[in-house]
């Protein structure tokens, strides 16, 4: 049997070799308490059971961080809209900055009077670097807009996977 040991791999041009330090996986399937959340407010709220945290092995690593969940939005109005956003908490402002957001729209002919329902799979992520190896916590976070009820969860769509992937990137 050969053993290799080695302290440094390299990539042909010298620079350092890029690798999958950890992932992170944080499953919320329709079984987990408090998932299905409902909101009529314009203000942002955290959807608690898609947080995810992860502690980073090296300072300067990459963390790409991928959502995805199902939600429903409906409205007495022509037009629904929710808006998502991904937040953390590295700048020590306890979530209050948003690093990644999203928009979903519809809108429908029919009779303002006329209650719209519609469902969604959303998926979004974003790339951030470690500024440290403390632990960094991830969140989504849901508004309603256009006096909607949006639904994070919807029983209808509990079969699909939701949850949250965090995977280290050596810098």
């Amino acid at each position: 049997m050969s053993t290799l040991k080695v302290n440094t791999i390299q990539e042909a041009d010298g620079s350092a070799f890029s690798r999958v330090l950890q992932v992170v996986r944080n499953d919320a399937d329709s079984s987990t308490t408090g998932l299905k959340q409902s909101t009529t407010s314009s203000s942002f709220s955290q959807v608690t059971s898609l947080n995810t945290s992860i502690t980073p092995k090296a300072t300067g690593s990459k963390l790409y961080v991928r959502f995805e969940f199902n939600f429903s939005h409906n409205g007495t109005n022509n037009n629904s809209s929710s808006e998502f956003e991904i937040r953390d908490n590295i700048s020590g402002d306890n979530f209050n900055t948003s690093r990644k957001k999203t928009r979903v729209n519809d809108s429908s002919n029919s009779n303002a009077s006329t209650t719209n329902f519609y469902r969604h799979l959303v998926t979004f992520s974003y790339l951030v670097t470690a500024p440290n190896t403390n632990a960094i916590q991830f969140s989504v976070y849901f508004r309603a807009v256009d006096s909607n009820t949006t639904t994070i969860n919807h029983d209808d769509l509990s079969n699909n996977a939701q949850g949250c992937t965090i995977m280290e990137i050596a810098a």
